[in-house]
């Protein structure tokens, strides 16, 4: 959910609200931990260029994660954190108000658990 501003200029703006219910799972390649995630909540601003129908954007903002860890990194870790949030994306419009396209974000959850581990998680 989110709107976008005209800048007049072929430039738009905006916020947008997203929430994924998830299950999303990662594995530490050197240790085994295990990490999951059971929903993420986004609060980014965008802004992008006009090409033709469509819209070349990146987005920055915050992302919630509410987790579910294993392992010795993640200590048992249940419960929740806050990250930043980076992405690029690209949206066609498919009508007045409504446009479909695809997004790729970077997350980077850190100071997880009382081991302080790191789980970086990256969306298409």
């Amino acid at each position: 959910m989110g709107y976008l501003w005209s800048l007049n200029n072929g430039w738009y703006v905006g916020p947008e609200f997203q929430y994924d219910w998830t299950d999303i799972s990662i594995t530490d390649a050197d240790t085994g931990d295990q990490a999951s995630f059971e929903q993420i909540a986004r609060l980014k601003l965008i802004a992008g260029y006009e090409i033709g129908q469509g819209l070349l954007y990146g987005s920055a903002g915050v992302a919630y994660g509410s987790l579910d860890s294993v392992g010795d990194v993640f200590d048992g870790f249940d419960g929740s954190d806050t990250s930043y949030v980076i992405g690029l994306g690209y949206d066609y419009r498919v009508g007045e108000n409504w446009t479909v396209g695809g997004e790729y974000l970077s997350h980077n959850f850190s100071g997880i658990g009382s081991n302080g581990g790191d789980v970086n998680v990256n969306t298409l």
